[in-house]
Formats: structure tokens, C-alpha cells, sequence
């Protein structure tokens, strides 16, 4: 059995409402009290007996436990469960938050004006967007061959040709990278060709590199610029990823052009493929000889 602490209370209202017993008789609840010395000495037999008579008639039912301010709630579970509640709601928010992201994100992704990265593209120039004529949208981009960024300025009899970058190129390896370089030359007099470095295993390599082309006015207008971007192979045939070709006389020269343009597939009448053929080269500086093997030849175009 259990008894309430009776502490100094003189109003035996107060005493009935605070505290009673469960579950024993109201006479043995006072005995336990004096037991714990929880009442005050100097009490008087009718204040106790007053506070015994409440106190029975607040515990008249032996089966019915009361309320007892040793059993109420501490203050530090009040603020647990509080922060637990806080914690939950806060939870949910970031959940709410979370999936709205995630949907704006795969909305973005199945939109394919939002993958073309232009961050790439600096300068302190001014730029002009050149526009594509009727030849250079007939090649298309079904295959995805990639981006290519370039630049153009023609000053004093001068073609100056920027490969600034590519992007997104296709793998053309087994490893899964390429090895691009981009050759730049001009049609129909294709006296000087140019080609930047090799860039090993990678699909967005970074040139930076500028070509000069002396050309007068008048044939400018009548030429046109070829930017083929190769994969490299130490063993064989260089492999194509694809081309840009720009009629010169179709653009505005009074201002620096700086674009990214896609990659096209490459023209087949100017290179026409007759085969490959394999052979070793051995020179003796001693001797000065030089000895050619011819190892096979295959993919050899028919003639009869």
C-alpha cells in the first residue's frame, strides 16, 4: 500500500483534493504517516481528527486509486516529448522538401533544353551568333556526335580559328573514353592544315588552342571551313566522331564569333575510303637506311 505526504497542510480541503490512500482504510493511512514523520508534532488531536474524517471520505472506495503529486509527470519528460514532436514536424518538412526537389530534378533531366551546359563559354569579346545555313543543316545530330565550341575573326587579310573546346563526345574506345583532336582546314584550296594536341581518354577535352589562315576578301567569300574532330589510334585508322563545316561568306565579320555548335556527321565526298594498309617503318642512323615493310592490306575498295 502506499500513503500521500501530508506536509503541513491545514486546510483539510486542500488535504482531500492533494493526496489519499489506495487501496487501505483511512486510519491506517495516518498511522503510516506518523510512521514517516510526515505530519507536524505540534497538531492538534481535532485537526486530526478532522483531517482523518476528510481523508476517509476521499478514499471511501478501496478499489479506486487517486491521483498522488509523487506520481505526476517530471518536468524533463514534458520537454522530451515536446522536442520529439518538434523533431517529427521538422522531419516532415525536409521529407515534403526532399520530394519536390527530386521531382523538379527529373523534370529538368527529360527536358533537353536544360542539358546544354554553356559555363564553357567565356570571353572578353563581343560575340555574334552565326546562323545555319541551308548546307550545314542537312548533315543533322541523330547519332549525338557531340558539341564543339569555337571562335572566328578575320582582320587584315587574316583568319584567325579558335578550338576552344568539345563536349559531350562519344566513346569510341572500349574503355568507354576517346582520344580527340580536332583538324582544322579550308576548302577548296586546302593548302594548310592545322591540328591541336591528342587529349587522351576523355569525352570533354579542353584545347584553347588558335589557328591563323592569311586569305584575301575575295576568297574568303568563296570558301569554306572544315573542323573534324578525330579519335586518335596508335595502330590504326583514325576513327571520325564528326565535323563542323561553315560557308565563310555567309558571316557577319564585324564582330568576334564565339559559339557552340553540334557536331555533324562527316562529309563522305571529299574523303573517299579505298582501304588500310599496314606496314612498319625501321630506320638505321648508322647506315642511313630506311626499311619499309608492307605487313597487309584490307577493306580494300573493289575495282572489277
Amino acid at each position: 500500500f502506499r500513503c500521500v505526504r501530508l506536509l503541513d497542510y491545514t486546510d483539510s480541503q486542500d488535504l482531500a483534493a492533494r493526496g489519499c490512500c489506495c487501496q487501505i482504510k483511512a486510519g491506517k493511512c495516518f498511522q503510516k504517516a506518523l510512521h514517516f514523520n510526515l505530519l507536524q508534532v505540534d497538531l492538534s488531536l481535532i485537526l486530526l481528527a478532522v483531517l482523518l474524517t476528510h481523508a476517509s471520505e476521499v478514499c471511501h472506495n478501496e478499489t479506486n486509486c487517486c491521483l498522488f503529486l509523487s506520481h505526476a509527470v517530471p518536468r524533463w519528460a514534458i520537454y522530451t516529448i515536446f522536442a520529439i514532436i518538434v523533431l517529427l514536424f521538422l522531419v516532415c518538412i525536409i521529407w515534403v522538401f526532399v520530394k519536390y526537389c527530386c521531382k523538379s530534378k527529373k523534370k529538368r533531366k527529360n527536358n533537353p533544353d536544360h542539358q546544354i551546359n554553356l559555363q564553357g563559354v567565356t570571353g572578353s569579346t563581343t560575340t555574334s551568333l552565326v546562323q545555319p545555313d541551308s548546307d550545314d543543316a542537312n548533315y543533322g545530330t541523330a547519332k549525338n556526335r557531340g558539341r564543339l565550341l569555337y571562335s572566328l575573326e578575320y582582320k587584315a587579310q587574316e583568319l584567325t580559328v579558335g578550338i576552344k573546346q568539345a563536349a559531350a563526345l562519344p566513346a569510341m574506345d572500349l574503355g568507354g573514353t576517346s582520344d580527340p583532336y580536332v583538324k582544322v582546314y579550308i576548302t577548296p584550296n586546302k593548302s594548310k592544315t592545322f591540328e591541336t594536341k591528342v587529349y587522351r581518354k576523355t569525352l570533354n577535352p579542353i584545347f584553347n588552342e588558335h589557328f591563323t589562315f592569311e586569305i584575301d576578301k575575295a576568297e574568303l567569300n568563296e570558301s569554306t571551313l572544315v573542323m573534324k574532330v578525330f579519335d586518335f589510334d596508335r595502330f590504326s585508322k583514325h576513327d571520325i566522331i564528326g565535323e563542323l563545316r561553315l560557308q565563310l561568306g555567309t558571316i557577319d565579320w564585324n564582330h568576334v564569333i564565339e559559339e557552340w555548335k553540334n557536331l555533324s556527321d562527316p562529309s563522305k565526298s571529299e574523303d573517299i575510303i579505298l582501304g588500310e594498309i599496314c606496314f612498319s617503318l625501321r630506320y638505321v642512323p648508322t647506315t642511313s637506311k630506311l626499311t619499309v615493310v608492307i605487313l597487309e592490306a584490307k577493306n580494300l575498295k573493289s575495282m572489277d
